[in-house]
């Protein structure tokens, strides 16, 4: 309990002096790009919009209320569960400001304080960049995972240590060079990483200061590998309904009839899934020419298999103090990495709905 209040007290306090999650709605263009970008994103995960109209939703971590508006705007009922006081303050006004405020619920608590059993309540649970910020993300997901009313919609994003490989090695140099001095790795993370820095600033429509804070500084950021994340989801009776980046395999061809593993069972998809953690941990700037072009599939696989190893050494440079700049390629160029991984399940239900059905009439 006291280890978990400590490391929230931390990450408040870099969050109440920089939100990681303030868009400028009062800015049309950007307005417009935040919209159609959660639509892309949706789109992707295969969960249309309609699905909202009517629903009672929990966003957890809702922070300043941007990604909870669009779910009230499309005909939800949205509860927002957030530790930080001044967040609460601002998505309450900014619902307002849309006419939206008999939609919106704020619950200005932490989320280890929370009613698990409250779950029970909403159609549709989402938790969008929290859990690795937090003192025990995997007590956290098999706590929101175990209470879901069956039926329910679970969407989590999260970062999943293979996709985050890159990026956890950056903040492994700068906290290296600066400790914990705010205004060192402030000052480190311009030094290294600036065309990372531009480039999330220009794709996720926050201010510089917003993404290096929210990257480099914030205190606790411990992601979670894929194999407990699916172990979570499984143990919980949350069966597959999406992610991205896919678990899917891509030339699966079977029939409707055929039996299909569940892709959440890491056990029985092991050997497939340690291949693609690789390649979420080595994805950087996309080729898509250059890997369509006879469509290489071995090629592809070496490729994948040194650039891991690169990465390794890389690390081992970085926490030895060994490092030269010219080893940092990896992970200053590109998008580095897969950033957020997303993971979409249903809560199963414990009896056949048609027996249960017939039963009942």
């Amino acid at each position: 309990m006291m280890k978990y209040k400590n490391v929230e007290k931390n990450v408040l306090r870099v969050y109440r002096k920089v939100s990681p999650s303030v868009i400028n709605f009062d800015s049309n263009p950007e307005l417009d790009a935040f919209y159609t970008r959660r639509l892309k994103i949706f789109k992707t995960l295969g969960i249309p919009t309609q699905l909202f109209k009517g629903k009672t939703v929990i966003d957890i971590g809702g922070g300043t209320g941007e990604k909870s508006l669009l779910y009230a705007l499309w005909g939800a009922n949205v509860t927002i569960v957030e530790p930080n006081e001044k967040s609460c303050a601002y998505a309450e006004s900014l619902f307002s400001q849309f006419g939206l405020q008999n939609h919106l619920k704020i619950i200005n608590k932490s989320f280890f304080e929370f009613n698990a059993a409250k779950f029970k309540e909403y159609d549709i649970v989402i938790c969008e960049g929290v859990l690795h910020h937090t003192a025990d993300a995997l007590g956290a997901l098999n706590k929101i995972s175990k209470n879901l009313k069956a039926g329910s919609i679970f969407m989590l994003a999260i970062g999943e240590s293979h996709g985050f490989f890159k990026r956890t090695l950056q903040r492994k140099l700068v906290h290296s060079l600066a400790g914990t001095d705010e205004d060192k790795i402030v000052g480190v993370s311009r030094k290294y990483f600036k065309e990372h820095i531009a480039r999330a600033v220009k794709y996720g429509l926050r201010p510089e200061n917003t993404v290096i804070y929210d990257t480099y500084v914030v205190p606790q950021f411990q992601p979670v590998p894929l194999e407990r994340i699916c172990n979570a989801f499984r143990k919980n009776k949350v069966v597959y309904v999406s992610a991205y980046p896919k678990l899917d395999f891509f030339y699966l061809t079977n029939t409707w009839s055929h039996k299909m593993e569940d892709p959440y069972n890491y056990q029985f998809y092991k050997d497939y899934y340690k291949f693609l953690e690789k390649i979420w941990m080595t994805s950087g700037e996309e080729n898509l020419a250059g890997d369509l072009k006879g469509f290489d599939v071995q090629g592809m696989k070496q490729r994948v298999e040194r650039d891991a190893l690169q990465l390794e050494r890389l690390e081992e440079k970085i926490e030895n103090g060994t490092f030269k700049d010219r080893d940092l390629d990896p992970i200053r160029k590109g998008y580095v990495g897969v950033g957020l991984s997303y993971f979409v399940g249903m809560k199963s239900s414990a009896q056949n709905t048609l027996k249960s059905l017939k039963k009942t009439s």
